[in-house]
């Protein structure tokens, strides 16, 4: 029986190392000279050729943010090692093309802002002249760096004119507003006479057409106007009145126009 037992062991220790330990055959390793060459990173390589053809045309009109996305791209792109001088001039040529389109839109935006019939317009035109600065390429000689700080200060000097413009024409409209407030006055107050007809109708007309106003956007001459109409009405009221019509002008929750409505 001793036997038997040994034998059976035997079996089972040599038939349990022939079924974990047998090494498994594998195919035999090329060295890096015999590997085949790499199929994919070969297809990526690109070309002089292909950076040509995927360059828009910089002279276009309205291509300059199509031009800034493009060489970003291309930018990216691995260049086939003989042709990367190429390659790298043609992008270079569509930078210094793209600093040119941005300088010519933001030029001729300027233009338009200042002659934009309206605040809404030109604040349009002035929002789309800061995104093309944003994608002005930075400088890489004092040239450049020069070209766009004499960019930059055209559009702040833009950007000041636009807003005087709106200032002037807030006040012209503020004037207009005193006109015809004065005009009511003397209607109802028979001149600068005490008003013969309701007291209350006339601190409706002082009140209703400046109340909207705000004396801090206007320049001298209308406020002179301003201040003047404001005498009037005051100097035709009681004092109750005169305080109503005081209060009328400061109510916090007045809704005063101002320059960025024009």
């Amino acid at each position: 029986m001793k036997i038997i037992h040994l034998i059976v062991l035997a079996i089972f220790v040599v038939g349990g190392c022939s079924r974990t330990e047998q090494p498994q055959a594998s195919a035999p390793r090329q060295t890096a000279a015999e590997c085949p060459p790499n199929l994919l990173e070969e297809s990526e390589l690109k070309k002089a050729s292909d950076v040509q053809k995927h360059l828009p045309n910089p002279l276009k009109s309205g291509q300059a943010e199509q031009l800034a996305r493009t060489i970003a791209e291309v930018d990216e792109w691995l260049i086939a090692p003989n042709e990367e001088k190429e390659a790298r001039k043609q992008i270079d040529d569509a930078v210094e093309a793209l600093r040119t389109r941005i300088t010519s839109d933001v030029n001729d935006l300027a233009k338009k802002a200042i002659a934009a019939p309206n605040g809404r317009d030109a604040s349009e035109k002035l929002s789309k002249i800061n995104t093309l600065l944003a994608l002005y390429p930075v400088p890489k000689n004092e040239a450049q760096r020069k070209s766009l700080e004499e960019l930059s200060a055209h559009v702040l000097t833009t950007s000041r004119r636009v807003e005087d413009i709106r200032r002037l024409r807030y006040n012209t409209w503020s004037l207009e507003q005193v006109r015809n407030g004065m005009v009511k006055f003397h209607q109802q107050a028979g001149g600068l006479i005490w008003p013969k007809q309701d007291k209350d109708a006339l601190l409706k007309t002082c009140t209703d057409y400046v109340r909207h106003l705000d004396p801090g956007f206007l320049e001298p001459a209308a406020m002179n106007l301003y201040a003047e109409f404001l005498r009037r009405c005051d100097a035709a009221m009681d004092d109750d009145r005169k305080v109503k019509l005081a209060s009328a002008l400061v109510d916090p929750s007045l809704q005063r126009r101002t320059p960025s409505d024009f």
